[in-house]
């Protein structure tokens, strides 16, 4: 509405294609063929309309043309390439402004002059990354955690000390928040926030448990 260009996002794990050849070699990327819509389904990406259960598919005529754009198979919604980046093949050239990914494939492509700038890796300032999420961040523990506490440490200093970089952590059951962020980011504790409802937030509803038995 204000005439700016839309929010691009893109996946980069184990699903993301190489390329628009993909369908060639599918069991490497494992989309599951949809022959009716002669396309295939995207599994990491739901239907954005409110209350709508279609599938996102990627279209075999859009794919021979080299065009992303992933359509819903029940409301006809289009997510194209204004809003999605699909293939790595594309991400060379361009990134987006929102990259799902793992440390895992961070791990790996820091040191990869193809892929490493969409971690702000020798990109200028205003292109560098502004902030990092990590979600369920308190399976960050023990060996994992210490394997991810230097690649974190390792990334920040890859892209420099001049850039100032936001990390979130997001968890429901996280003790000592500001210490485990600390020695998980290594951003000095007085530097963080922790954002948690009070007391008189809460509603009491109640607990189930499930007990799991194996023979």
């Amino acid at each position: 509405e204000s005439g700016s260009r839309k929010i691009r996002i893109a996946t980069f794990f184990g699903p993301t294609p190489e390329n628009y050849q993909f369908k060639k070699i599918n069991g490497k990327y494992a989309w599951r063929r949809r022959e009716a819509d002669q396309a295939f389904v995207c599994e990491f990406l739901k239907c954005p309309t409110d209350n709508c259960k279609g599938e996102l598919i990627w279209k075999d005529v859009d794919l021979d043309n080299r065009i992303e754009r992933l359509v819903c198979t029940e409301c006809d919604k289009e997510i194209g390439s204004d809003e999605i980046i699909l293939t790595r093949e594309r991400m060379k050239n361009e990134c987006p402004d929102i990259l799902f990914t793992t440390t895992e494939i961070l791990n790996q492509r820091l040191g990869d002059n193809r892929y490493n700038h969409l971690f702000g890796v020798g990109q200028q300032e205003s292109q560098s990354v502004q902030s990092l999420l990590l979600d369920e961040v308190h399976t960050y523990t023990g060996q994992t955690g210490a394997q991810t506490a230097y690649l974190i440490k390792r990334w920040r200093r890859m892209i420099g000390s001049r850039k100032s970089v936001s990390f979130v952590g997001l968890s429901a059951t996280l003790k000592n928040g500001l210490q485990f962020m600390e020695q998980l980011t290594g951003v000095p504790e007085y530097f963080i926030s922790e954002v948690s409802p009070s007391w008189d937030e809460m509603i009491e509803e109640g607990a189930e448990y499930a007990l799991a038995l194996r023979g």
